[in-house]
């Protein structure tokens, strides 16, 4: 039914299944509304149903609830009420919630600016694989913001950040080894992660590629 697209059915019967207080059922009625597929778009509809998942500890719905309030999608905008739904997504293991968090606590939106709050939210996200937030951790380490200055800890994270794919990670795991004219070793490394980011398009890999001296 379904996945054969009758989405007008698909929508009868997972409405069936959400009166009764099926928590998936509740945020996929939402998804529908919210995309418009099967019913026409209903952004509050969407709010509505993605609530009641959410109330019933549907981490995922918690993480959308969380991001309408934040950017007013069928409901006010209350950047309050966003960080208090992304914190109880993050407090079940949502790793987006946590990364989403973390920003918050960052900018000081919805929440007290806190950068240590924001590193520990970072670290949470990195030690579960996310390569966005190994990144932002790194940064936090490499200029002690929030945590204690530790460059050494930083290079380990960025290079797990760029191990994943993380293209701006390359490029500062790159010049952070390159400082560190102590090593062979370790500038041959950078030259690599430099090349690597600029291959993949980082205009400033290639810039700091085209200021190393001709060896």
């Amino acid at each position: 039914m379904y996945d054969s697209g009758d989405m007008t059915s698909a929508l009868k019967h997972f409405l069936e299944l959400a009166e009764i207080g099926y928590a998936p059922a509740q945020c996929r009625v939402a998804t529908m509304y919210l995309e418009g597929r099967g019913p026409n778009k209903d952004l509050p509809a969407a709010a509505r149903w993605m609530g009641k998942a959410a109330e019933e500890d549907l981490k995922f719905a918690q993480y959308i609830y969380a991001l309408m309030h934040a950017n007013g999608v069928g409901v006010p905008r209350d950047d309050r009420v966003a960080a208090s739904w992304m914190r109880r997504a993050a407090d079940a293991g949502f790793s987006d919630a946590m990364v989403a968090l973390a920003q918050l606590y960052a900018s000081g939106r919805g929440a007290p600016k806190d950068m240590a709050l924001a590193a520990e939210w970072f670290g949470k996200a990195a030690e579960r694989g996310d390569t966005f937030a190994q990144a932002e951790l790194a940064d936090l380490l490499w200029k002690g913001d929030g945590v204690t200055p530790d460059r050494e800890k930083a290079i380990e994270w960025y290079r797990k950040a760029a191990e994943g794919g993380d293209v701006p990670a390359q490029r500062k795991l790159g010049l952070a080894l390159l400082n560190d004219r102590r090593s062979d070793a370790r500038a041959a490394e950078g030259t690599r992660w430099l090349k690597m980011a600029a291959d993949r398009g980082d205009d400033q890999a290639k810039a700091a590629l085209a200021a190393e001296p001709a060896q």
